[in-house]
């Protein structure tokens, strides 16, 4: 199937998703409603896959699941839509039907995480084996997808960003929104912190309780280091941007990734 193929049956499947969403409107079911537009909006996206993953990784990273942090009322994108799943475990199996689609359509080798993959199928191996070992010992199943949720994220991830991100031009892109989005995270969290909103702390608050916006945030400063090491040029925008990411980094009050920070340099 071609690239114009995927977009008219995309394009298709669209119009008449949206045909079927005016319909259950009408009826007065706005439940049936949603699940005709995300629907709608899958059909769209399973041909994009750099689309999906930049979704999914945006989303991570832009709205925290503390619902003590700042915007605490972000955290309700993280409420189960159908428990124990999130609406984020839907945009990830999107994602991973997006990238096996376009390995299929487009004729793509499909790529492994090179020394990561055997880790990580050992990993996987050892996740399947502990989950039916739980079922089998009586554990409730949302408390097995609970556990598991995590690690699935870790083994397949990798294997569906190196299927995405796939040329040089492909990781400068990712590079530099990365970059873009530890710098207005580091901002955020710094005003925040100004303004004495956030997860109370010992008389304070934290800037970030979440790991992953700590994390990426770690990553960057740990980047911008080895390029001043390296006296490898930098644009002025990532100078400026260190301040506020490393004022954020240390305002969480997140003792490993201080450590982390120590043992990277």
């Amino acid at each position: 199937m071609t690239a114009q193929a995927v977009a008219r049956t995309g394009a298709t499947g669209a119009v008449a998703a949206s045909f079927g969403v005016g319909l259950v409107i009408a009826s007065g079911r706005p439940e049936l409603a949603l699940a005709a537009l995300l629907f709608c909006a899958g059909l769209l996206l399973v041909g994009r896959p750099g689309v999906v993953l930049a979704l999914l990784l945006g989303t991570t990273i832009l709205v925290e699941g503390d619902r003590q942090g700042f915007l605490a009322s972000a955290a309700q994108f993280y409420v189960p839509i159908a428990p124990p799943f999130l609406l984020s475990d839907l945009v990830f199996c999107l994602l991973l039907v997006a990238v096996l689609f376009d390995v299929r359509t487009r004729g793509l080798e499909f790529r492994t995480p090179g020394r990561l993959t055997l880790p990580l199928v050992l990993l996987g191996t050892a996740v399947a084996i502990g989950s039916v070992t739980g079922y089998l010992d009586g554990a409730a199943g949302s408390d097995i997808v609970g556990s598991v949720r995590v690690l699935a994220y870790l083994v397949l991830l990798p294997f569906a960003v190196v299927n995405v991100v796939r040329t040089d031009d492909d990781v400068r892109r990712v590079v530099i929104a990365a970059g873009l989005f530890a710098i207005f995270k580091g901002a955020e969290g710094t005003v925040a912190w100004l303004a004495g909103e956030g997860r109370p702390f010992g008389g304070t608050t934290l800037t970030y309780y979440e790991p992953a916006t700590n994390a990426l945030m770690l990553a960057f400063l740990l980047t911008v280091a080895a390029a001043a090491l390296n006296r490898a040029p930098l644009h002025r925008w990532v100078w400026l941007g260190t301040l506020p990411v490393a004022a954020a980094l240390l305002l969480s009050f997140r003792r490993s990734f201080w450590i982390a920070a120590v043992l990277g340099l």
